[in-house]
């Protein structure tokens, strides 16, 4: 289990980087966000003096990444946060470190872009933090939560979540950041369409949006995921192998008509029915003592995939 997924109930045309060009999600309207002014010389030095930018924001447009950070719900754009980056600060050099005046302008620019827009914030602690720092980060996501929630509100935009994201591989927030400044959302066109039946949907990853979203819960690293998979079957401890023969040749049937390039990595999103916590313990053990690692491996082999990841 990736423990920074279960975080982020699962994590928009907008703002890449501050500063950057933003594009109108909506198909065939014009693109009031393409050409976007350059910040304030305040906003540019808040980044000059951190090195790397405070937030970025990718735009959240197939029915994949609306499942990856929202649970499927109608959601615009994804704004993600440097929680480490506003650690001990206050007054102006909370505002500087959270980049303000940029990230004011992102949310007016979604505003702008969509008035109808929802978002979804993430403060994200990409990155190896010192020891006994638990109740520390604990208290900055909560002070953040209550900024991304006043920003929101001044920009009148509909949050439709703001959690939080650990993930304690060293670097991973400048990968992410760098990965997000590079993508190009005219190019952010695939559909990402779901094949399957009401058991198991296995969805192709083609966009470098999702890319993103699925690389950063590997902290980081390029190895995004080639094809998802939601297997919407509760999983059953007492089934063995836990991902028995019929869901099996589910997957299988549906990755076939993907016509996929590759299949380096696929992940596995599990549903687990939980009416007490002695059901969600059985399943979590089965999960992580018997699919994780071993059955997941095995199954991802004869799939034809590389590697997997698996979340629930």
């Amino acid at each position: 289990m990736s423990p920074c997924w279960r975080s982020i109930p699962l994590l928009a045309a907008i703002l890449l980087v501050p500063g950057a060009s933003l594009a109108l999600q909506a198909a065939q309207q014009a693109d009031p966000w393409a050409e976007l002014p350059l910040e304030p010389e305040r906003s540019r030095t808040a980044q000059k003096e951190t090195g790397e930018p405070s937030f970025f924001a990718v735009p959240i447009r197939t029915e994949l990444q609306r499942q990856l950070i929202a649970h499927g719900k109608q959601v615009q754009a994804l704004v993600v946060l440097n929680g480490f980056g506003t650690i001990g600060k206050r007054g102006v050099d909370r505002m500087r470190a959270l980049d303000i005046l940029a990230l004011r302008r992102a949310l007016a620019a979604i505003k702008t872009g969509d008035p109808n827009a929802s978002v979804v914030f993430v403060i994200g602690f990409l990155g190896a933090s010192p020891p006994d720092m638990q109740q520390t980060l604990s208290d900055e996501q909560k002070r953040l939560t209550q900024e991304c929630g006043d920003l929101a509100k001044e920009a009148k935009l509909r949050v439709v979540q703001i959690s939080g994201a650990f993930i304690g591989t060293p670097g991973a927030w400048p990968k992410a950041a760098d990965a997000a400044k590079a993508i190009d959302p005219t190019k952010e066109t695939a559909a990402e369409a779901a094949v399957g039946d009401a058991d198991v949907r296995v969805f192709p990853v083609r966009t470098k949006v999702t890319e993103l979203l699925t690389d950063w819960s590997q902290g980081g690293n390029p190895t995004g995921a080639d094809c998802v998979v939601y297997l919407k079957k509760p999983i059953d401890p007492s089934n063995n192998p836990l991902i028995g023969a019929e869901l099996e040749a589910h997957i299988s049937d549906a990755i076939k008509k993907l016509n996929l390039p590759r299949k380096n990595r696929i992940d596995y999103h599990l549903v687990v029915v939980t009416p007490n916590h002695a059901a969600w313990q059985r399943a979590h053990d089965a999960i992580m003592n018997r699919f994780v690692g071993k059955e997941a491996d095995q199954l991802t082999a004869r799939l034809g995939f590389k590697s997997n990841s698996v979340t629930w």
